[in-house]
């Protein structure tokens, strides 16, 4: 009973954010042409839920601590329903700030308190599966959101698109009432200095491997790729919007298949196995998109563009994509887990929300080519740290993994 609840949560958590997480990448193509908005105006709308999240991941640690896990995971899952809501209310552009912002609230909140959790209620024995399901079902929530925009792209119907969002949001939140309380809502939490916290044994690398391996998933360009994927497929030669939202749906299915793989096999191989080699073909991958971007002949770029996302998008979910959030919350002690998860966590949104608020400017700057280059090279420095200075936490109890 407790792996069936465990793995609803992660799954249909993992789709609820994936698809509220991804709809914007289709919807803002219409939303720009109808409402006439330039490059600045895309790039404040799709960070909006960046930079509400990364207020929420702030102050992720003193909610779950203060509510306790199932209450706050309740409230995120309001917040990502009432987002939607709020940005097709009015139709305006403050109305899409400020419906994102609450939106990014609620998934800021999610990605700290749904891996918390997890981790604290699932055995050791099948945890890697449990949360490696979520990354996997997010991935099904980006590829429904691909389905969804090219079903209602005919008639650039963007309203419901987000209002789909919604709709899951308010299914997860009815069953959410239901789940037992995580043990560690029993515990009387500690109130812990960060001075405290940085001084327990242990702790000052496995922040630092934590916040470098968050940092990594964000700054080796998954986001942007996300949220602008018909965007760039589009300046590869695909000039027709419905195509480029076909070509962006079947980079999702090759991620949430890979996805799938990682779940079945990840721990009978470990974590840094899978980090190691996800990272070289990502590196790869970005490198022959930038090479892509080059070509003179559309077609011939298009092929190699299209062809380098779909690597990449494997490579991401084999690695980074699904294993950081397996991997984080497992080497942070009980007492500190939250505090831990938190900080990493408001620095990789942080990092977010910087690279998609520039991203469009820094095309303008860089290039296509220039900008692929870049990630390519933070990808390799990547695979360097995590060769150093990760160490396996496959099968290890929770309170072990820092010593």
């Amino acid at each position: 009973m407790l792996f069936k609840t465990t793995f609803f949560i992660s799954v249909f958590s993992g789709l609820v954010v994936g698809y509220n997480s991804n709809i914007i990448s289709g919807a803002i193509l219409f939303i720009s042409r109808q409402f006439h908005f330039q490059t600045n105006n895309t790039e404040d709308i799709i960070s909006a839920a960046l930079w509400g999240g990364l207020i929420a991941v702030i102050f992720a640690n003193i909610i779950a601590d203060f509510l306790g896990r199932k209450p706050t995971l309740i409230f995120s899952i309001f917040l990502i329903l009432i987002g939607p809501i709020m940005s097709v209310f009015e139709s305006q552009f403050w109305s899409f700030e400020l419906g994102r912002g609450i939106l990014g609230l609620g998934l800021g909140l999610s990605s700290i308190i749904v891996p918390l959790y997890l981790v604290e209620v699932t055995p050791a024995l099948y945890r890697g599966k449990i949360l490696a399901a979520g990354s996997g079902s997010f991935m099904t929530g980006c590829l429904f959101s691909n389905v969804i925009e090219i079903a209602f792209s005919k008639k650039s119907d963007w309203k419901i698109m987000l209002l789909i969002g919604s709709f899951l949001a308010f299914i997860e939140l009815i069953a959410l009432f239901f789940i037992p309380n995580s043990p560690m809502d029993k515990i009387k939490k500690p109130h812990i200095p960060w001075k405290n916290f940085i001084s327990y044994p242990g702790i000052r690398l496995t922040l630092l491997v934590g916040l470098a391996v968050g940092i990594m998933e964000k700054a080796t360009g998954i986001g942007t790729v996300s949220y602008y994927a018909p965007i760039l497929i589009e300046q590869a030669g695909i000039a027709d919007p419905v195509y480029a939202l076909i070509a962006s749906l079947f980079i999702s299915l090759v991620g949430i298949l890979t996805a799938i793989y990682v779940t079945v096999i990840i721990d009978k191989v470990g974590r840094k196995p899978l980090l190691q080699f996800g990272l070289k073909l990502m590196f790869v991958s970005l490198l022959t998109a930038g090479i892509g971007f080059l070509l003179p002949s559309h077609v011939l770029s298009s092929f190699f563009v299209m062809a380098s996302l779909f690597i990449y998008s494997a490579s991401f979910n084999v690695s980074l994509g699904t294993l950081v959030w397996v991997l984080i919350p497992e080497v942070f002690p009980a007492h500190y887990r939250a505090k831990g998860i938190s900080l990493i966590l408001m620095l990789t949104w942080a990092s977010n929300a910087l690279i998609s608020q520039c991203f469009l400017s820094l095309i303008d700057i860089l290039g296509d080519a220039g900008l692929f280059f870049l990630f390519a090279a933070i990808t390799l420095a990547s695979y360097a740290f995590v060769k150093k200075y990760v160490r396996e936490t496959c099968a290890q109890e929770l309170n072990s993994t820092t010593r």
